[in-house]
């Protein structure tokens, strides 16, 4: 059988100022790359309601390099019978921090949420199908769970998709009767984007790498499939792996003088950050302004998300991933006098184009998300005919929602502010928005919406911009 990768040339990823033309080959430069199992600090076992409620992991050698892409997450989760997490093992946590020597890096709250916005606009249904499967996503799974066309209702093919999901590892409830326990892993990358880039990492001139990820209660998390107890779950055997990278001793001596003698250039490396916010919706048609303050020097894309807000306090609702459509009429961002686009993106088919635009993808290339013309146009709607029977019984009809499948709503509207499409940062050469300029650092949403909904809603903006965190003459500094 012949391997589609067996004509691809194998390259390490080593960062720019590693490679030396004719001096150095990229396999002379790595002289040894090792798998590291670390154990949080704060334990192995956690729960909601109740126990420790963050996850504390330090990452340190005085020698490597870290490969960051590599990082990934494995941990169990157990839930009461009746109850399954929602989309995404990620669904536990609430908050992620990322820190260098003390210094804030990223910090990405409703990170749950975030991580399927993105993901729902750019991963591919065979990768959803596959890697995403490990990592707890199942509900647009086309393949190992039951779908629509297999089922008699709508309601009827939600509760089998969880429920394959819950029992896909049956056999490990045994010991632990009256509940189900899945086992799980999250790459780090799809949480931040500090952990999303190619180059190496220079942890032993960078210094102590913390990550704490704040645990999400068991109302945010779980999602009710049937009648049951109280939601709840615990997380246990939580553990990192990620790669380090041994130098070659020349190499790594030049590296060393850069970034910590006095008076040398030092090692920029470049990261995108997060700000994630929600804010409230008044039920009812026209143009609603919602402002998100941020100051930036490179604003890079701003990503939009609606739900109900009397379905996120039910047991039934996936908080995590359900995206509904407001009845969206058109929508516009303002930064001071600046408007992007220039002209309101009218309706669903010109707001599609949009988010394919801002994840660098245009809708003429053949890569796209999962989002579709059925679970894009889905919203929450009163008097749904297919919202009934429900799967609470307790739970409105009208919170259900999506004529194709119960929850599947994916709508979302994002804007792009590069000015370089697929362009990578070299040192200070920044290239989105500045904001810093605009009255209070203001990004005005502007939504249209034709009151789809019945009672409010709740935005959720997600804001990305790219820092920079510089190591020169011995110290870490951030810009930006």
């Amino acid at each position: 059988m012949q391997s589609p990768f067996m004509h691809d040339s194998i390259q390490e990823v080593v960062p720019d100022v590693a490679k030396v033309a004719g001096k150095l080959s990229s396999a002379s430069v790595i002289t040894a790359r090792r798998r590291v199992r670390l154990v949080p600090q704060s334990g192995q076992t956690y729960a909601s309601g109740g126990g420790a409620s963050t996850v504390n992991i330090l990452i340190q050698d005085g020698q490597a390099y870290a490969d960051l892409l590599s990082a990934v997450l494995s941990f169990e989760v157990t839930t009461p019978t009746g109850y399954a997490l929602d989309d995404g093992a990620w669904s536990v946590f609430r908050r992620m921090f990322v820190s260098v020597n003390s210094t804030l890096m990223d910090d990405t709250d409703f990170v749950a949420k975030k991580a399927n916005a993105e993901l729902y606009a750019t991963a591919s249904q065979e990768w959803y199908n596959t890697v995403g499967s490990m990592c707890g996503l199942y509900k647009a799974n086309t393949g190992a769970f039951a779908t629509n066309s297999t089922v008699t209702s709508d309601t009827e093919g939600f509760v089998d998709k969880y429920a394959s999901a819950v029992k896909a590892k049956q056999a490990d409830a045994i010991t632990t009767p009256g509940s189900i326990r899945n086992k799980f892993m999250v790459p780090l990358c799809l949480l931040s984007s500090f952990f999303r880039n190619e180059m190496l990492y220079p942890l032993r001139n960078a210094g102590q790498l913390y990550v704490q990820l704040n645990i999400a209660s068991a109302l945010e998390a779980c999602v009710a499939t049937g009648s049951g107890t109280t939601p709840s779950f615990t997380i246990s055997n939580l553990t990192m792996e990620l790669d380090f990278v041994d130098l070659h001793p020349t190499y790594l001596g030049m590296m060393d003088d850069i970034m910590e003698k006095p008076g040398d250039d030092g090692v920029r490396w470049a990261f995108d950050s997060h700000l994630v916010s929600a804010q409230n919706l008044p039920s009812g048609s026209g143009e609603q302004s919602v402002i998100v303050s941020k100051a930036s020097q490179n604003m890079r894309s701003i990503q939009i998300v609606v739900q109900s807000q009397p379905g996120l306090s039910l047991a039934s609702y996936p908080k995590q991933s359900t995206f509904a459509n407001p009845g969206f009429v058109n929508a516009q961002y303002r930064v001071g006098s600046l408007y992007f686009p220039a002209f309101p993106s009218v309706g669903e088919a010109r707001a599609f184009c949009d988010v394919q635009n801002a994840f660098g993808s245009p809708v003429s290339v053949d890569k796209s998300g999962l989002a579709d013309i059925r679970n894009y146009y889905n919203a929450t709607l009163a008097g749904n005919p297919n919202a009934s029977p429900v799967i609470d019984p307790s739970m409105p009809a009208n919170y259900t929602g999506g004529a194709y499948q119960l929850y599947s709503d994916m709508w979302m509207h994002a804007y792009c502010f590069d000015k370089l499409k697929h362009a990578e940062l070299k040192g200070l050469d920044l290239d989105g928005l500045n904001t810093l300029t605009s009255s209070g650092s203001q990004i005005v949403v502007q939504l249209n919406t034709n009151g789809a909904f019945t009672d409010s809603a709740v935005l959720t903006s997600i804001l990305r911009f790219t820092r920079i965190l510089e190591i020169r003459g011995g110290a870490t500094r951030v810009i930006g």
